[in-house]
């Protein structure tokens, strides 16, 4: 099976040929932006959705991209092309570059790859049930970092996710500082109660997965 394909500095490459400065911002600030999204049997998933939230992250940010929202789709339809995968783990990456201070001065890079799809608990467990962990470490507010951007800022994600695993589990959920729930470290939580879907709306990253279940909510008139 194929490694995967890589788009940096305008080339496709192999993932091991893959390189960014350390000096880039993205890295050393966390100064980023980006979306996943997957292809399975050749086909997309959501990504119109994908793009506007990853535009709409990038702006939030202050990143302006170097391609235009046409130019990313290919790029993209490309990377699972020359990748050769029908199941496709399919990234998008904007980081601010290489300035030493001023942010203002740096050129923000557009990365993006295509690797096999991942299953982030195996498929079994994601088809049949995994195991989670309420951690009490606290998800940063939305007053600190708008977690409507999808971002690298994720050290309490981290942190929860190593508490689950102490614990036995296979990944945590995390309350926000009001206490109350509002998602895992790359995942929306959903609960069922009294014949209603339910799901925080608050401190939490709109997935694109989320906005998908509530459509089919709506078409088959379960309330959410």
């Amino acid at each position: 099976m194929s490694d995967g394909i890589v788009f940096i500095d305008g080339n496709f490459v192999k993932p091991e040929e893959a390189k960014m400065s350390i000096f880039d911002m993205g890295f050393v600030w966390g100064d980023c932006a980006y979306d996943v999204t997957s292809a399975w049997n050749g086909w997309f998933f959501m990504l119109d959705a994908h793009l506007d939230r990853f535009e709409s992250s990038c702006n939030g940010f202050r990143l302006e991209s170097p391609f235009s929202r046409d130019d990313i789709r290919h790029i993209c339809a490309e990377c699972v092309e020359r990748a050769g995968l029908d199941d496709a783990y399919v990234k998008l990456q904007m980081t601010r570059g290489v300035a030493r201070h001023d942010p203002r001065t740096a050129e923000c890079s557009f990365t993006a790859y295509a690797v096999p799809y991942l299953w982030i608990w195996g498929e079994e467990k994601c088809r049949h049930g995994a195991n989670l962990y309420l951690s009490e470490t606290e998800r940063v507010s939305s007053k600190a970092i708008d977690q409507r951007i999808k971002n690298y800022n994720r050290a309490d994600l981290v942190q929860a996710r190593f508490e689950a695993y102490d614990h036995g589990c296979d990944d945590a959920l995390l309350c926000g500082p009001d206490g109350n729930l509002t998602e895992g470290p790359g995942y929306n939580v959903f609960l069922v109660r009294d014949g209603n879907v339910v799901s925080p709306d608050h401190n939490v990253l709109e997935g694109i997965t989320r906005i998908g279940v509530r459509e089919l909510c709506e078409a088959e008139g379960i309330p959410f």
